[in-house]
């Protein structure tokens, strides 16, 4: 079982891998909805990881979160941004 997500975020790499990669920017953006939190966040970034979706829940379930969460992130680094 595999999910796929995808966006766009219009700004410069090395803002974009900032954001996505630093726990106290991760605990802004990290939410499907506004009744999300996320309170802590850590970072492991080494090579070999992969999402694997949890067998729980339906994998388009899961697929909508991810993107949600995911465009979240957009929306935030252009934020950052304004």
């Amino acid at each position: 079982m595999q999910a796929t997500v995808e966006t766009t975020v219009a700004a410069p790499i090395a803002e974009v891998w900032r954001a996505y990669a630093t726990p106290e920017a991760i605990v802004r953006w990290n939410a499907a909805s506004d009744d999300w939190h996320t309170t802590a966040a850590s970072v492991d970034l080494r090579e070999g990881g992969a999402f694997d979706p949890e067998t729980p829940f339906p994998v388009e379930y899961q697929q909508a979160g991810w993107q949600a969460i995911l465009d979240n992130f957009a929306r935030y680094v252009a934020a950052q941004r304004a």
